[in-house]
């Protein structure tokens, strides 16, 4: 077929034009990432992090389960086997805990990351500007269900790694503050894009088995496991309760020049009450408040008391008769003090749960 050359330079442009548009068609459809199966220890080992803070204390809200995720490698994580922690809390800020005042109370911080208020890709696009100057990994977790519950197993890669927790729905949305970190590994939460290498997580045993590659790999092996009960995280219903109260006298134990008598006296005769477990509390709450009724002179002598107690079960071991129940000092409680900062009174709070002790006796000594 001819064709003059007018139509040939026609022809020679158009096929330009496509060529060009090929070669640029990976660009218009969007940033690339590489996913992989499988995991190198040897790629992962090269992760490196650069921070702008130690170990910080966090304090997160409980109105949002993503808060404590985020916060975590915050507070806790590794620099090669070296660790620093710091106290990580989740706290309800109208109404806290018992357990979060108490801590408080003992701990003061000097400062603190509060995670209050905002979605979680804020919040965590925020921290993670703020702790991290710079960081080769990311744990990215979907702003879902689905994410939620693998982001649970997953976050202590990011506290193992030095790297920051980052959640989305949308990759695209943090894409600019993961370059501006240099991310150049992804382990992945959900069902959203990765960035540059990823490594998805599609269930939560996946998580466990890389856990302890990943833990053996950097400490040589596994040298323990913690196990939980999700049901630790329900407050338990209370069927019943019943109430002893107990009041005397026992020698002070402080060993003073002048005190000799008074003190063999109350190594030889210390304190003894008793209770019994009514039938059918298979679980028991059983709560403990030890004060000294003798507290004015507590700083200037030393002075405190001790607790210990056991269940009256012979066939058990003599230490676990005698201290099962408990073993505590007032000077491990949170006195009561006064605006000069003396203490008023000398106290401490226990609690435990025993289970299948109902109708069991228990003993208890004091000790001055």
């Amino acid at each position: 077929m001819k064709m003059n050359r007018k139509e040939g330079k026609i022809l020679v442009l158009f096929a330009v034009v496509i060529m060009i548009g090929t070669a640029f068609s990976g660009c218009m459809g969007g940033p690339k990432f590489e996913e992989v199966k499988g995991f190198s220890m040897d790629a992962i080992g090269k992760i490196s992090s650069e921070r702008a803070m130690d170990a910080t204390p966090v304090i997160a809200s409980e109105e949002n389960s993503f808060y404590a995720l985020i916060g975590t490698p915050v507070a806790e994580y590794y620099s090669g086997n070296d660790s620093h922690v710091a106290p990580l809390l989740v706290e309800n800020f109208s109404n806290p805990s018992r357990s979060v005042t108490r801590f408080e109370d003992m701990y003061s911080f000097s400062s603190d990351i509060k995670i209050v208020g905002g979605s979680p890709e804020e919040v965590s696009v925020d921290i993670a500007q703020k702790v991290w100057k710079k960081s080769d990994g990311v744990v990215l977790i979907e702003d879902s269900k689905e994410g939620y519950e693998l982001g649970v197993s997953a976050t202590p890669i990011a506290s193992y790694l030095n790297i920051p927790v980052i959640v989305t729905n949308n990759t695209d949305n943090v894409r600019d503050v993961l370059d501006k970190l240099g991310v150049k590994y992804t382990f992945l939460c959900g069902n959203i894009e990765g960035h540059e290498r990823t490594w998805r997580f599609t269930d939560e045993q996946q998580i466990t088995n890389f856990l302890i590659d990943l833990v053996k790999d950097k400490f040589g092996g596994v040298k323990y496991i913690t196990l939980a009960n999700p049901m630790d995280a329900f407050m338990p219903k209370v069927l019943n309760t019943t109430s002893f109260h107990f009041k005397g006298t026992v020698d002070s134990v402080a060993i003073l020049p002048s005190t000799l008598i008074s003190t063999a006296k109350g190594f030889l005769e210390p304190g003894h009450h008793n209770f019994t477990i009514p039938e059918g509390y298979k679980y028991a709450l059983v709560k403990i408040d030890l004060t000294n009724l003798n507290s004015e002179d507590v700083e200037d002598l030393g002075d405190y008391l001790t607790l210990s107690g056991g269940p009256r079960l012979e066939d058990l071991p003599p230490e676990q008769q005698m201290y099962e129940l408990v073993q505590i000092t007032t000077m491990a409680g949170v006195p009561e003090r006064d605006s000069s900062g003396h203490i008023v009174k000398d106290k401490v709070h226990y609690e435990t749960v025993l289970y299948d002790r109902d109708g069991v006796t228990f003993d208890l000594t004091v000790m001055g």
